[in-house]
């Protein structure tokens, strides 16, 4: 089972990360977040990226978003994910 949700959350992560970098920096940051997702509020994207950002640096890196979605996957239901973490989702999904 770990291996099929690695395998979609990588193609998840891959889909999601190629369309938000859209300065190919290869990491995302509030601004990019909130350029894609136009409608959250402060607060909800401050709580988006305090859950994407796992070492606090204000990047996300492809292999943090994989790591929240293979969380967030893993766990069937997005419940506990902030709002604006589960419309980034939908919004991109494969």
């Amino acid at each position: 089972m770990a291996s099929i949700l690695s395998t979609v959350s990588a193609q998840f992560t891959q889909n999601i990360f190629s369309r938000l970098d859209f300065g190919q920096r290869g990491f995302l940051d509030k601004w990019t977040l909130s350029r894609v997702l136009d409608d959250l509020t402060p607060i909800e994207l401050n709580l988006l990226m305090a859950y994407l950002d796992k070492d606090g640096d204000a990047r996300v890196t492809p292999h943090e978003l994989q790591l929240t979605i293979f969380d967030w996957l893993g766990a069937y239901t997005s419940g506990d994910a902030p709002v604006g973490f589960v419309r980034l989702v939908n919004h991109y999904r494969v």
